[in-house]
């Protein structure tokens, strides 16, 4: 079984499919041709394992591992995730890796419990500081218009992946001292912007 359903006429997908052939990456080269033509894609209620959700990964590229770890628990909870402080940032658009000479080409979040898309660049050559970060402003507000934003209400056992080389993402505001909690992988990017 794979069902696709587009969220949205421009970006996100619901796919439907079984725990079995994603794990097997069955259908591995249609889930990374829809990552990059639809951006973001969901598989809901999955519930899937670290060990599942690593081997998926693995179908469709390679884990990246961030502070030697294949997996990060995305928290705020400093007792749980200790970069919590740091994890405050998904709550502006974004891109993982930004500052990375080849950001992750994706990342996926597995719901575990019950937010996606900015960039951060400080300077365009050719143009002064102020010019630079008025034309970044610009490109933000347009990328983030309605019609090209996916917004995802998460049920546990939600899996997310998306496209980090083309899709900014961002966290929904939402009390720090929650117990919301996501495992985090992210794959090798393919790409310098250096």
């Amino acid at each position: 079984m794979f069902q696709i359903q587009h969220a949205s006429p421009r970006v996100g997908s619901i796919i439907r499919t079984t725990k079995e052939d994603m794990v097997k990456g069955t259908y591995a080269a249609e889930i990374n041709r829809l990552l990059t033509e639809r951006s973001a894609l969901v598989f809901p209620q999955m519930h899937l394992t670290i060990e599942e959700q690593l081997a998926f990964a693995s179908t469709i590229g390679e884990v990246f591992l961030v502070g030697g770890k294949e997996v990060q628990k995305v928290s705020m909870d400093p007792e749980i995730n200790p970069v919590a402080d740091y994890t405050r940032g998904a709550f502006y658009w974004h891109i993982d890796g930004a500052n990375d000479n080849v950001p992750a080409k994706a990342t996926m979040l597995n719901c575990r419990i019950p937010l996606l898309i900015g960039a951060t660049v400080y300077y365009i050559e050719g143009m002064s500081f102020e010019e630079g970060r008025g034309l970044l402003c610009r490109l933000q507000e347009f990328a983030t218009q309605p019609q090209y934003v996916y917004r995802h209400k998460w049920s546990v056992g939600d899996f997310l992946l998306f496209d980090n080389t083309g899709t900014m993402h961002k966290a929904a505001a939402y009390e720090l001292n929650s117990k919301r909690l996501m495992e985090r992988t992210m794959l090798h990017g393919e790409e310098s912007i250096a």
